[in-house]
C-alpha cells in the first residue's frame, strides 16, 4: 500500500506537475475535473513550463467514442470559459469564478482570446486512443523509434497464423507414427484446433513486457512424445499381461468372483443387475474386445479387498489376476503431462514464426503498436522518452484503472516514474534524471472500483503499481449523478463488506447539496425506497437456469405496475444484466406484459441473422428466376412474410407461380440497371414488408433493421465487386465467418424510440439511468479452465461489476436475489457470488440473516420476492417522468 494518504481534490490546487494520481468514484464527475485542468493549462495556471495549446497537451482513453466525447467536451468548456472571461457572469460556475480571482481580472481580455484560441484549435487536439497514439509516435519519430517508416497494417492476421500453424503441423505432426498421435490429444485434431488453443497462452505471453519466454526454455516436442510413447508401450504390456493372466485362469477367477459378488461384496458399489455384465464383460476383454474402464477398475485387488462387507471372506486373487489389473490401472493414471508442454512448445514456435513474418513483410497487428513503441523507448541510449516529453510536456490518461503494464511502463519511462521496472541500470538513471529537464506533469485519472475490462488487458496490479508511485492521490467525493438517498444505500453496500476492492479503499461519497428532486412515491403515496432488495426465498439452492426465469417474471412484472402507476415511462427504466442470455429472458418476460424494450449490448454480427440466411436465398432466386427450387426456398423464408395460404396457392396454381417468376426478374432487372439497394428497396416496398413484419410479431423493428442495414453492407461492397454473382459470393462467404466485417456489421439499435434499455454491466460503464433495475445480480460464472485468471481475480473482477451496475442510478434501484447453486460447493470454501461475498456469506442458507445488515439503512427496503402476475402494459399519456435529479447546464456532466 503506498504510504501516500489520499487527499480531497481541489482542481483548483491541484499541482500540476510531476506523477499525479486523481481517484474517482463513480458519478462524481471525472470528465469535468480533466477539463477543468485542461482550462488551467491553457492559461499557465499553476503550470511553471511554457504556455500549452491543445496540440501539446496529451489526452488519452481507451476507445474512438470516448475520445470524440472527451474532444466535444473540452472545446465546450474552453469556449464556455472564454465565453466568462469575456464578461458574461451567468455563464460562471464555482471553478471559474476561483480562477478568475485567482488570474486577477486584469488579464481577462487576453486569457479569452487564448480560450477561444484554444477551443478552435481542437480539431488538432493530441486526444488519442492509447493505441492510435503508440501509431503515431512509430511514425513521427521513425528513426529514433527504429521503426520503418513503410509499415503497413496486417490485413489478414487470421489466415498468416493458421498458415504458420499449418506448417508447424508439418513439421512436427506429420513425422509421428500413429501410435504417438496420442499424445498429441491437448493439441486438437486439426491445424485450425491448434490455432485456437494456442491463443490463450498467446495472450498470456503478451500480457506484459518479459513474459515471453526465450528459445533456451522451449520444451523439447520429440522427447516429450518419447515419453509418452514410452508409458503407453508400458499400459499396452500391462494390458495385455492382465488379460492373458484372466485368460489363462478365466473359469477358477470368474466362479470365485460370483461367489463374491453373490454374497460377500458391498452391494452399493457392486449392484445386483450389473453382476451379470461384471463377468461377461471380464470374459470378452480377456478375450480381445475394448475395456469398459469404469467397469473394469472395480475389479482391482484394492477395490475388491475395500467393497468387502463387514466379517466377509478374503477376496481369493485368482492367481494374481486382480493384482494384474490393478497394475494396469495404476499405469493408466500416470500418464505424462505432455500436453500442456506440447501447447507450450506450439505456441512459442508459431509465435516467434509469426514476428518474423511481420518483420519480413514490415507489416503490424494490433498488439504491436503498444510493444514496439514500449522496446523503443527502453532502448539502450534512446532519445525518445526526451524527444516525446518535448512534443507532450503534460499527458492526462483517462479512465487509468483499465491501462496495462505496456502502457504503463512506456508512458513511466516517459514521465520519469522513478520505480518503474526498468530493463537496465542506464533506464533506471533515466527514470530519475527525467524530472530535472523541464516542466513536466503526468496526470492519471481513474476509478480502480471499475476495473472490468481484463479482457481488453487492463491489469489492476498495474494500477496499483501506478498509485505506488505517484506523488500525491486525490479523491473525487462529491456525487453528482444521483439523489443522497441513492448514494447512501451505495455507500452502506459497499461500507460494511470486507474490503472489497482489495487494496483499494472505498471512500464513500455525498451529494453536493441536499437533493432537490422530491422522493418518487407510489400510488398510494408511499415513499419508494432508494434501493430494494427482492428476495426470493427458497428451500433449496436454485439453479441458474430457475432463478434467471423465475426473477425475470418478477421483475417485470414489478415494471409494468411502476408503469401503470404512473411513476414513469418506459425510457426511464434500465435492466442491468451480464450477457445476452440474460437480456433474452427479461426481454421475453416484458414482451409478454406488452412492454416494448431494446438491448443495447448487442455486437452480433448482422451476418449470424436469420435475415442474412433469408437475404441470401431470395439473391439466389433472384438471379434464377426460372429454378423452381431456389424460387420455393426464396418464397418460403420468413423475410418476404408469405403466409401459409399465399405459399399454397403459388405452389398450386401455374399463374400465380408465373406472376412470382416475373416478379423475381423484374427485381433483377432493377438490380443490374440501377443497383443493389435499390432492388432492395423496391422488394421491401411492393411486398409491404414492413407491415407484414409488424403484423408477425414484436420482432418486426428488430428485423426489418437488420435488412436494411444488410443493404448498405451489400450495396458498398458492390462497389468494389464485378457483378450480381460476385456480390452474392461475398454475402455466402460472410455468412461462413459472420465476425470478418468487424464493427461495420455489428447490428444497429432497431429503435431510437424511448423503450426500456437492457443493457450489460460492461456497456452501461460511464452511463446512467433514472431507475434501474438488477434482477439477475445473485448469478455468476465460473472461469473455463483455460482461462487467464485465478478464481479469485475473477471474483474480484465480479464485485467491480457489481459496483458499477449499484452506480448507475439516479433515483431507484432494484435487486433481486436468492441463493444459487454452487454459490457454496462446500462448508470450508469461499463464496463464488460476488453478491454473496459483499455480504460476507459464510454458507448455503444464511443469505435471509445476512440481508439484515443491509436492511437497517434507512434508504434499502429488503423484501420477499413479490408474486409475478400477467398484468398488461396500459401506456397512458398522462404517465410523468421521473424528476431529473439536477439541471445539466450547472453541474458538471458525468461519463463515469
Amino acid at each position: 500500500m503506498s504510504e501516500l494518504k489520499t487527499q480531497k481534490l481541489n482542481v483548483l490546487t491541484l499541482p500540476l506537475t510531476g506523477i499525479q494520481l486523481i481517484e474517482a468514484s463513480a458519478g462524481t464527475g471525472k470528465t469535468w475535473t480533466l477539463a477543468a485542468l485542461y482550462v488551467r493549462l491553457i492559461l499557465g495556471h499553476g503550470w511553471s513550463g511554457e504556455s500549452l495549446m491543445p496540440p501539446q497537451i496529451l489526452v488519452m482513453t481507451f476507445t474512438e467514442a470516448a475520445t470524440a466525447e472527451l474532444r466535444d467536451r473540452i472545446r465546450e468548456r474552453l469556449a464556455q470559459a472564454a465565453q466568462f472571461f469575456r464578461g458574461q457572469p451567468h455563464l460562471a460556475d464555482d471553478f471559474l469564478q476561483d480562477l478568475q480571482a485567482n488570474l486577477g481580472t486584469d488579464l481577462n481580455v487576453q486569457h479569452a482570446e487564448r480560450l477561444e484560441q484554444a477551443a478552435q484549435w481542437m480539431d488538432e487536439a493530441a486526444i488519442y486512443t492509447i493505441h492510435s497514439w503508440s501509431s503515431r509516435m512509430l511514425r513521427q519519430h521513425a528513426f529514433d523509434s527504429q521503426s520503418l517508416f513503410d509499415q503497413k497494417r496486417l490485413d489478414d492476421a487470421p489466415a498468416l497464423k493458421l498458415k504458420l500453424v499449418k506448417n508447424y503441423w508439418r513439421e512436427y505432426v506429420y513425422p509421428l507414427e500413429v501410435k504417438q498421435l496420442g499424445a498429441l490429444k491437448d493439441l486438437g485434431g486439426t491445424p485450425e484446433a491448434l490455432l485456437k488453443n494456442i491463443q490463450s497462452l498467446w495472450q498470456k505471453f503478451e500480457k506484459s513486457p518479459g513474459s515471453f519466454p526465450e528459445a533456451s526454455q522451449d520444451p523439447d516436442p520429440k522427447a516429450l512424445v518419447l515419453a509418452w510413447s514410452d508409458w503407453q508401450d508400458r499400459v499396452l504390456q500391462l494390458e495385455a499381461q492382465a488379460r492373458q493372466l484372466l485368460l489363462n485362469n478365466m473359469p477358477h477367477a470368474l466362479d470365485q468372483l460370483n461367489k463374491a459378488l453373490e454374497n460377500d461384496l458391498n452391494r452399493n458399489h457392486y449392484r445386483v443387475n450389473k453382476h451379470a455384465y461384471f463377468l461377461r464383460h471380464l470374459s470378452d476383454w480377456a478375450s480381445g474386445e475394448e475395456a469398459d474402464m469404469d467397469a473394469l477398475s472395480k475389479f482391482t485387488f484394492e477395490k475388491l479387498k475395500a467393497g468387502l462387507r463387514g466379517g466377509a471372506n478374503p477376496i481369493d486373487n485368482a492367481h494374481g489376476v486382480w493384482t494384474a489389473i490393478g497394475q494396469w490401472m495404476a499405469e493408466r493414471q500416470s500418464e505424462p503431462e505432455v500436453g500442456v508442454h506440447l501447447l507450450h512448445h506450439a505456441a512459442l514456435k508459431v509465435g516467434r514464426a509469426y514476428l518474423q513474418q511481420k518483420r519480413s513483410l514490415a507489416s503490424f497487428d494490433f498488439s504491436d503498436l503498444l510493444q514496439r513503441l514500449h522496446a523503443a523507448l527502453h532502448a539502450p541510449s534512446s532519445r525518445l522518452p526526451q524527444i516525446v516529453r518535448a512534443q507532450f510536456p503534460v499527458a492526462m490518461v483517462d479512465e487509468f484503472q483499465d491501462t496495462d503494464p505496456w502502457q504503463y511502463e512506456s508512458l513511466s519511462r516517459i514521465y520519469g516514474a522513478a520505480n518503474v521496472p526498468s530493463q537496465d541500470a542506464e533506464n533506471a538513471d533515466h527514470a530519475v534524471k527525467i524530472e530535472q529537464d523541464h516542466a513536466s506533469a503526468f496526470l492519471m485519472i481513474g476509478d480502480p472500483k471499475q476495473a472490468i475490462y481484463s479482457f481488453r488487458g487492463a491489469d489492476l496490479p498495474t494500477y496499483l503499481n501506478a498509485r505506488h508511485a505517484a506523488q500525491s492521490i486525490w479523491t473525487l467525493t462529491e456525487n453528482f449523478r444521483s439523489s443522497q438517498a441513492v448514494v447512501n444505500a451505495v455507500n452502506h453496500l459497499f461500507e460494511t463488506a470486507d474490503k472489497p476492492f482489495g487494496e483499494v479503499p472505498f471512500e464513500p461519497v455525498q451529494t453536493p447539496t441536499p437533493a432537490k428532486a422530491e422522493s418518487l412515491r407510489l400510488a398510494n403515496g408511499q415513499k419508494l425506497p432508494a434501493l430494494t432488495v427482492w428476495h426470493l426465498a427458497t428451500d433449496k439452492p436454485l439453479s441458474g437456469k430457475q432463478y434467471s426465469e423465475d426473477m425475470a417474471q418478477i421483475c417485470a412484472t414489478q415494471m409494468v405496475s411502476l408503469l401503470n402507476q404512473g411513476i414513469a415511462q418506459p425510457g426511464d427504466m434500465a435492466v442491468l444484466v451480464r450477457d445476452g442470455q440474460e437480456a433474452k429472458k427479461i426481454r421475453q418476460a416484458l414482451a409478454q406484459r406488452g412492454v416494448r424494450s431494446v438491448y443495447l449490448s448487442d455486437r452480433e454480427s448482422v451476418y449470424a441473422s436469420r435475415e442474412a440466411l433469408d437475404l441470401a436465398c431470395i439473391l439466389e432466386a433472384v438471379l434464377q428466376a426460372r429454378n423452381a427450387k431456389l424460387l420455393r426456398a426464396a418464397l418460403t423464408t420468413r423475410t418476404l412474410c408469405l403466409s401459409l395460404p399465399e405459399i399454397e396457392q403459388v405452389f398450386r396454381a401455374e399463374e400465380a407461380w408465373d406472376i412470382w417468376v416475373e416478379r423475381f426478374n423484374a427485381w433483377h432487372a432493377t438490380w443490374q440497371g440501377q443497383g443493389f439497394l435499390p432492388m432492395l428497396y423496391k422488394i421491401v416496398h411492393e411486398q409491404d414488408i414492413g407491415r407484414r413484419m409488424q403484423a408477425e410479431g414484436d420482432t418486426a423493428e428488430r428485423r426489418l433493421t437488420n435488412l436494411l442495414h444488410l443493404g448498405e453492407l451489400l450495396q458498398s461492397a458492390s462497389l468494389q465487386l464485378q457483378g450480381e454473382s460476385a456480390l452474392l459470393r461475398f454475402l455466402t462467404d460472410q455468412l461462413a465467418d459472420p465476425q470478418a466485417q468487424g464493427e461495420s456489421a455489428q447490428m444497429r439499435l432497431e429503435t431510437d424510440a424511448e423503450l426500456v434499455q437492457v443493457i450489460t454491466f460492461h456497456k452501461a460503464k460511464g452511463l446512467q439511468y433514472p431507475l434501474v433495475f438488477l434482477p439477475f445480480v445473485s448469478n455468476f460464472r465460473e472461469d473455463k479452465d483455460d482461462s487467464l485468471r485465478s478464481a479469485e481475480e475473477r471474483l474480484q473482477e465480479d464485485i467491480r461489476l457489481l459496483y458499477v451496475a449499484f452506480t448507475r442510478a439516479q433515483q431507484a434501484l432494484w435487486a433481486g436475489v436468492a441463493k444459487r447453486q454452487g454459490d457454496f460447493k462446500s462448508k470450508e470454501t469461499q463464496a463464488q457470488s460476488a453478491l454473496s461475498v459483499l455480504l460476507q456469506r459464510k454458507s448455503a442458507d444464511d443469505l435471509p440473516e445476512k440481508l439484515q445488515a443491509w436492511a437497517v439503512c434507512d434508504d434499502i427496503e429488503v423484501i420477499q420476492a413479490p408474486e409475478a402476475n400477467a398484468q398488461l402494459f396500459e401506456p397512458s399519456s398522462a404517465v410523468k417522468r421521473p424528476k431529473r435529479m439536477r439541471s445539466c447546464s450547472s453541474l458538471p456532466v458525468l461519463s463515469t
